[in-house]
């Protein structure tokens, strides 16, 4: 009688250790969801509500999702042009060669990926330039800018959108042009306003067509830049097909 009493209190004791360590593995599972909601509310959050945008247009994955699925801390942002195929994570190494021969999880890929320069920190200052590749052969994202080439694909693809960590900048396109020479479309220090509103200015002078679009000495911009395989410039060794646009919210 002795030893079942003390069997039934031995398994009474593991039934009640067995209900606590369920209910404090719910808890834990439970407190993991609630940090992870919180989490991505706070990001969402960030990007959403903002003056001149709207929430149609501000519908595209955030930063930290591409960082999650790829492992990548050096993803800095996401690039989209609606109607497009665009709709890419933006990373930045120490060098604007990482990149060049490297995909997102930085395994060796000749398809590279799209890169902000080295120099640059995303949104903070007067320009954003991002570059990557364009192919005959493969898809790749920057291949699609070659439809600009067209005044009537501008009029309908105006707008890019520019997210970072923290929220999205939208840009009006005001320049689209090939350069086979002068890199000066890479330069990032201006002494004075007056200088850098006559290099948007130059920018402006050499698009292919009129946008309509004017600049001002307030303009903060953003360059995209790949290959040009335009039949113009085909016995060039150097032709970069440039994308040019201004921020506007």
């Amino acid at each position: 009688m002795k030893k079942k009493r003390i069997l039934f209190t031995l398994i009474f004791i593991v039934s009640l250790l067995l209900v606590y360590e369920l209910k404090c593995t719910n808890l834990w599972n439970d407190t993991k969801e609630e940090v992870k909601l919180k989490e991505e509310t706070k990001h969402k959050s960030k990007s959403s509500n903002q003056p001149g945008i709207t929430k149609e247009e501000n519908d595209f994955p955030e930063v930290c999702t591409f960082v999650k699925k790829y492992n990548n801390k050096d993803i800095k942002g996401v690039l989209y042009i609606p109607d497009t195929d665009i709709q890419e994570p933006i990373v930045q190494a120490k060098d604007n060669e990482y990149y060049l021969n490297r995909d997102l999880s930085k395994n060796k890929d000749t398809r590279g990926s799209v890169f902000l320069d080295y120099r640059v920190k995303i949104n903070a200052g007067r320009k954003n330039l991002i570059y990557s590749h364009n192919s005959s052969i493969h898809d790749v994202p920057f291949k699609e800018l070659e439809k600009y080439y067209e005044k009537d694909f501008y009029k309908t693809h105006k707008y890019i959108y520019l997210k970072d960590e923290e929220k999205t900048y939208k840009y009006l396109i005001f320049s689209i042009y090939v350069e086979t020479s002068d890199w000066t479309y890479t330069k990032l220090k201006f002494n004075t306003d007056e200088e850098w509103l006559k290099h948007l200015k130059y920018l402006k002078k050499n698009s292919w067509y009129d946008t309509g679009v004017n600049v001002d000495k307030t303009d903060q911009i953003l360059i995209l830049q790949t290959c040009s395989h335009h039949e113009k410039y085909k016995n060039y060794e150097n032709k970069y097909l440039l994308v040019i646009a201004k921020r506007i919210a």
